[in-house]
């Protein structure tokens, strides 16, 4: 063997082999064993030819091939418990005076002589037990008999009570307790006590005990007349026509309920019934239909909360067999199925070996276990075939094995190192239609995600990266013009059209339109109809090109029909008009001064006025409709812009609020800047720093319940809440709501 002279640092432990010599991280030593449990754990024979010192020892089975007393070092041995018994029989001796031993009975038996030449021994502490510690009378064999246990006590005075039976040939004086045998003659008086055997003769007095044997004539009660055994709510035995309202017999407890019932009128015999309460059956015999248990049944039930009966068959048990433990020593058969509770079911089938396993046509459809394979087997078609199985480092089978799956359902990720080849993929499906289909019940979603960078989904015809001959819907790609990390792009890198259809197998049944969304609820951005009308602002336009608010156009504009203008034409009309005017043109035109005064202007395009000056102002409408409005910009009968003589705005409203300046309820706004209650700003795009009154220098956040706020869509990172379920302020960091909480 090597010697080598080297120090060694085993941080986290050590082991040799399996189990030869292990060291745990938190420093046990095991030896024969690789889960130590104490600070030096061996498993095994350990000799040791030196000094052992141990403060405690704890032994199972401590041999000792030979002991010299002394060399036991200490004050001595100490045997704390048990018995110390000679091995095979052989007698323990103690050597010494026993001045020291404890609990070592003493002797109160005590030799005399009463003369007569006879010596005889007495006991000095009053009373002797005989298979008793604790006798009560003079001498007591067993247990005491006057507290109604088993045994036989003899007091001085000369009584003697035994629990048991008493055999003598012959009997003188007064007689209390139980007789067996027979008595002949006539008994004048109280007998007290059990009489078994045969009595014959008269009695006469109170019988107190239990009577026993053959009574030849005949003892009659008559109807609703009660034999009554013990004191009052004791056993009853009676037959009732009237205290029941029925023709049955009964043995009955008043206390307990206890209830047994012969149907004496039936033809048939009747049934008797054993019930636990009252207006209920538990155990029903029937005649000739063999016996019921039923549990919570009302009375007279033939199948509710019937659970067992027997029948020419067997037994029937229904619903359910329940049982802790059913113990089966012969082969049963089970011709239904077998069911168990949901956990904790145990059916072992192990087998030591391949060889050990029995035949598989015998046991067609069984499954086992081998121990020495550690795999599972299930007999099919006269062999066991080995089931795939899951190794200790988590890969299904060996890694050598070809698998064969036809279905795949994992509830978490699913991880495929090599090429998966398959011509059709299902998800969802088990009949995909087409190279990969993904098919659920509820809402269906395929997801590309990048932590890091772009995601994209590309199509086309090239397996390279040229982009040359394909397309790609990409997101989160940055780097050109107008491309952000939150931008979304649709991309054609080929050189043909980019094709948009409406139900491109029915164009004639089209129903839809394209719109164009600012936020999922938002009002729609724009519209191109089935019918090729296009809206801006509108989702509904009456014309090819329909227009809802203003518009720029910084080149030429070549209307080929009728130009309508609504509203008001204001400013300059510079250059010559070429063409016809048709209607009539009042007031004054093509002049820097003076007044132009106009019933009705339409402009269909764009009118550009340098100065306005009306009492009443309105577009989309005729002005003044409102008496106090003075300003009114229409865009629907719901949604106007106002201005009333008293200066308060409303946007995209139809009224004003009392003391609301700016009325924009229904409206979404962009400020550059803001500031409440300052005229020049101090901070930041929003300065609240004098916010109305001092006495009301407060925000009120939205307040929302927990309900409501995981309802939120479209959240993005900073937004804040008040949280009315718990009473605190929360924001939202992209991906979860954090609560802001005291210090």
């Amino acid at each position: 063997m090597a010697n080598i002279k080297k120090s060694f640092n085993f941080r986290n432990g050590v082991q040799v082999d399996d189990d030869n010599l292990v060291v745990s991280a938190t420093g046990l030593i095991g030896i024969g064993t690789s889960v130590p449990t104490q600070a030096l754990d061996i498993r095994g024979d350990f000799v040791c030819t030196g000094l052992t010192s141990s403060v405690t020892g704890k032994i199972g089975v401590l041999t000792v091939t030979s002991l010299d007393p002394t060399e036991i070092i200490g004050a001595g041995v100490s045997i704390k418990s048990g018995i110390i018994t000679g091995q095979g029989g052989d007698i323990v001796t103690y050597f010494g005076d026993g001045g020291n031993l404890l609990n070592l009975p003493t002797s109160q038996w005590v030799d005399t002589d009463a003369g007569f030449g006879v010596l005889s021994i007495y006991n000095t502490g009053g009373t002797v037990g005989i298979a008793t510690t604790n006798p009560q009378s003079t001498l007591q064999i067993g247990n005491d008999p006057n507290n109604g246990q088993i045994g036989v006590g003899i007091a001085s005075a000369g009584n003697i009570r035994a629990s048991g039976i008493i055999t003598a040939t012959s009997f003188t004086g007064a007689l209390t307790g139980d007789v067996t045998g027979n008595v002949t003659g006539n008994v004048t008086g109280n007998l007290t006590g059990n009489v078994t055997g045969n009595v014959t003769g008269n009695v006469t007095g109170n019988i107190t005990g239990n009577t026993q044997g053959i009574h030849t004539g005949a003892v009659n009660l008559g109807d609703d007349v009660k034999l009554v055994l013990g004191n009052s709510d004791g056993l009853e035995i009676y037959h009732s026509q009237t205290l029941q309202g029925t023709n049955d017999s009964y043995i009955d407890s008043s206390a307990r309920n206890l209830f047994v019932r012969l149907n004496t009128g039936a033809a048939n015999g009747g049934n008797i019934a054993l019930q636990a309460k009252k207006d209920s059956t538990g155990i029903l015999v029937e005649d000739g239909a063999g016996i019921k248990l039923y549990f919570d049944a009302p009375v007279n039930q033939s199948t509710v909360g019937l659970r067992l009966e027997t029948t020419q068959n067997g037994v029937t048990i229904s619903p359910q067999l329940d049982t802790t433990n059913l113990n089966i020593a012969g082969v049963s058969t089970f011709f239904g199925r077998i069911e168990g509770a949901m956990t904790n079911n145990v059916i072992p089938f192990l087998y030591s070996n391949l060889a050990a396993l029995p035949n598989a046509g015998d046991y067609h459809g069984a499954f086992a276990h081998v121990h020495s394979e550690g795999r599972a087997y299930f007999a099919h078609a006269g062999q066991w075939l080995e089931l795939v199985n899951k190794e200790t480092d988590g890969r299904i089978g060996t890694g050598t094995e070809e698998l064969n799956v036809g279905d795949i359902q994992s509830a978490g990720i699913v991880t495929c190192g090599t090429e998966l080849n398959s011509p059709l993929i299902g998800v969802g499906t088990d009949t995909p239609v087409n190279d990969i289909q993904v098919r659920k019940t509820g809402s269906t979603e395929i997801q590309v995600t990048s932590d890091t960078g772009s995601a994209g989904l590309t199509v086309g015809r090239e397996s390279g990266t040229g982009n040359t001959n394909n397309a790609e819907f990409r997101y989160g790609a940055s780097g050109s013009l107008y491309n952000t990390a939150q931008s979304l792009d649709i991309i054609n890198y080929g050189t043909d059209n980019f094709n948009h259809y409406l139900s491109a197998n029915n164009p004639g049944g089209v129903k839809g339109n394209y719109y164009w969304h600012k936020g999922l609820n938002n009002v729609r951005l724009m519209t191109l109809t089935n019918t090729g009308r296009l809206g801006i602002g509108t989702t509904i336009p009456t014309d090819e090109l329909h227009v809802e608010g203003g518009a720029t156009v910084s080149g030429d504009v070549v209307v080929g029909n009728n130009l309508t203008v609504s509203g008001n034409v204001v400013g300059n009309v510079q250059g010559t008009l070429i063409g016809n005017v048709s209607g009539t043109l009042a007031g004054n035109t093509n002049t820097t001064v003076g007044i132009s005064t106009l019933n009705n202007l339409t402009v269909a395009g764009i009118a550009t006025i340098t100065k306005i000056r009306t009492n009443n102002f309105a577009i989309g409408e005729n002005p003044g409709l409102v008496a106090s409005d003075v300003v009114s910009i229409k865009t629907s009968d719901t949604n106007k812009i106002i201005i009333n003589d008293l200066g308060q705005v409303g946007i995209a409203v139809t009224e004003h609020f009392p003391n609301i300046s700016i009325n924009a309820f229904t409206s979404n706004l962009i400020i550059g800047q803001i500031g409440v209650g300052v005229t020049q700003f101090n901070s930041g795009s929003v300065d609240f720093s004098s916010p109305g009154p001092a006495s009301k220098r407060y925000v009120n956040l939205p307040r929302v319940p927990t309900a409501l706020r995981d309802q939120f869509t479209g959240v993005i990172s900073g937004a804040i809440i008040y949280n009315t379920s718990i009473d605190k302020l929360q924001f939202y960091n992209g991906s979860d709501w954090e609560t802001v909480t005291s210090s």
